[in-house]
C-alpha cells in the first residue's frame, strides 16, 4: 500500500481503481467499483453540512452568483461517488456544476 502513496511525478492524477487493482491483485471492473465504494465509505459517512452553508448558497444564488465546488478527491477518487455526496447533502440543487481532480486529470 505504501508503494501507491504517492502522487505522479508530473503532478497527474493517479486513478483509485488502478491504486487498488495493483494492492489487491484485482482486475475485474465491477471488483474495483466496489473497492472504491468501500474506500469512500467511511469518509462520506463523516460528511456534514454546516448549518449556515444551505442558506449561504440560497443567498448568493438569489444574488446572481453562478456557484460551483472544485476539489481534489483522496487517493484520485472517482468523481461521480462525489457528485452523489453532494446530492445526498442536499447541496446538488444549489450549485451549477462540481469539478474534481479525475475530472481534469
Amino acid at each position: 500500500m505504501r508503494a501507491e502513496d504517492h502522487e505522479a511525478r508530473d503532478y497527474r492524477v493517479r486513478p483509485l481503481e488502478g491504486r487498488l487493482s495493483r494492492i489487491f491483485e484485482v482486475y475485474d471492473e465491477g471488483v474495483l467499483n466496489r473497492l472504491c465504494d468501500s474506500f469512500l465509505e467511511p469518509i462520506f459517512a463523516c460528511g456534514r453540512i454546516y448549518p449556515d452553508s444551505i442558506p449561504t448558497l440560497k443567498a448568493l444564488r438569489a444574488k446572481g452568483f453562478r456557484l460551483a465546488i472544485v476539489s481534489n478527491t483522496p487517493w484520485g477518487s472517482p468523481a461521480e461517488p462525489w457528485r452523489r455526496e453532494i446530492d445526498r447533502l442536499g447541496l446538488g440543487v444549489l450549485i451549477d456544476g462540481s469539478f474534481f481532480c479525475r475530472d481534469a486529470g
